[in-house]
């Protein structure tokens, strides 16, 4: 895959690294055979002690002070294919993490406040016109080096060229303990809100972009819900507001959609039928969850929802936003050029008001 230039690293002074130790083979042009990728994050869990890259948070709440901010170098190899997190398998006889092979974080740098936004002022600065920056939010059972992995990967196949930003939240780390994730979710509204509101003041960025996932979505909406309040003034603060597989309450969400609204430039909202995790979510909240789509999607005025059903691929349907090359290939021209669903041809209407991929179209 060839190695675009939107991916150069952002000179940057960090007062800490704790990094990764591999060997450095080359290609046959003299340069390794991955490219690296900045991904900066803000994070409500609590440090572990461990100074590995991919341990230095865990799945615990912090002390409830404000995030502990830094940025992760992290490695995409050069045969990466679009839309997936290549990691070490024992059936490939993968028994540790390659650059070369893998998606790996090669360095974990906490920041002071100071040196975060100075150095993503200088990431912004260097990606004109739009000087922009996006936020990922992931989802329930995700481990920090999961959610940073995951946002490089998305940076990388959306050839984003600001500064991609990571929001990792205590999730928790077993998937039988999504009502503590819950509760964690909640707790974590008003860090995300914070930092958000000072993201916006001082990131240079001057377009940002925010793309839930899952559970995810709900600490992002609420956070926009308090957002609309106390910064009525600066409305809207965001462009793009992406909603992947919310799950949250449709009901709940119905109260909230016009506030979400006037945060943001634009709000799209994937959903799918073959959902399995939020059918499960539903049943246990015996409240239907906005990310499913039968008996049909959500419609709200002024929001374009997509029917993903017909292109989810991953074991439980709950992760297609990103493991699917069909929604990526959509999140690329709305995130990049702001294009609406209406102006995207492989998307159809339907006469229900909301949008589905043409089969067998792209």
């Amino acid at each position: 895959m060839r190695v675009p230039d939107w991916v150069a690293q952002a000179e940057e002074e960090a007062p800490t690294a704790i990094t990764a130790t591999f060997p450095a083979p080359v290609t046959s042009v003299g340069r390794p055979p991955y490219t690296r990728v900045n991904v900066w994050y803000a994070t409500d869990r609590a440090p572990t002690g461990s100074t590995a890259p991919n341990d230095f948070y865990g799945h615990a709440r912090g002390d409830g002070s404000p995030p502990g901010l830094g940025v992760c170098e992290v490695s995409v190899p050069d045969d990466h294919r679009i839309a997936e997190i290549e990691r070490p398998h024992w059936w490939r006889l993968e028994f540790s993490e390659d650059p070369a092979r893998h998606i790996v974080i090669l360095s974990t740098r906490p920041q002071t406040d100071d040196a975060f936004f100075a150095s993503l002022r200088t990431r912004t600065a260097a990606a004109p016109p739009r000087e922009q920056a996006f936020v990922f939010i992931h989802g329930y059972n995700v481990a920090f080096d999961e959610s940073i992995r995951r946002t490089a990967q998305l940076a990388y196949d959306l050839q984003f060229k600001g500064a991609a930003i990571a929001y990792s939240w205590p999730a928790e780390d077993n998937p039988l303990r999504y009502t503590v994730a819950e509760g964690n979710a909640l707790w974590s509204v008003p860090h995300l809100q914070a930092f958000l509101l000072r993201l916006t003041a001082e990131s240079g960025a001057r377009t940002i972009h925010l793309i839930g996932h899952s559970l995810g979505n709900r600490i992002m909406a609420d956070a926009l819900d308090r957002i609309a309040i106390v910064a009525a003034d600066r409305l809207p603060m965001f462009q793009e507001v992406v909603l992947t597989a919310p799950d949250i309450d449709l009901g709940v969400f119905k109260q909230i959609a016009a506030a979400v609204k006037k945060t943001a430039g634009q709000v799209t909202i994937y959903v799918s039928s073959r959902d399995e995790a939020l059918v499960a979510s539903a049943r246990l909240h015996a409240f239907a969850r906005v990310g499913l789509a039968p008996p049909n999607p959500l419609v709200v005025d002024g929001v374009d929802t997509i029917d993903a059903s017909s292109v989810t691929t991953s074991f439980l349907g709950h992760s297609y936003a990103q493991d699917t090359t069909t929604v990526l290939s959509d999140l690329f021209p709305l995130i990049k050029d702001g294009k609406r669903a209406a102006d995207r041809f492989w998307l159809r209407p339907t006469p229900a008001g909301y949008f589905e991929f043409r089969r067998g179209e792209r």
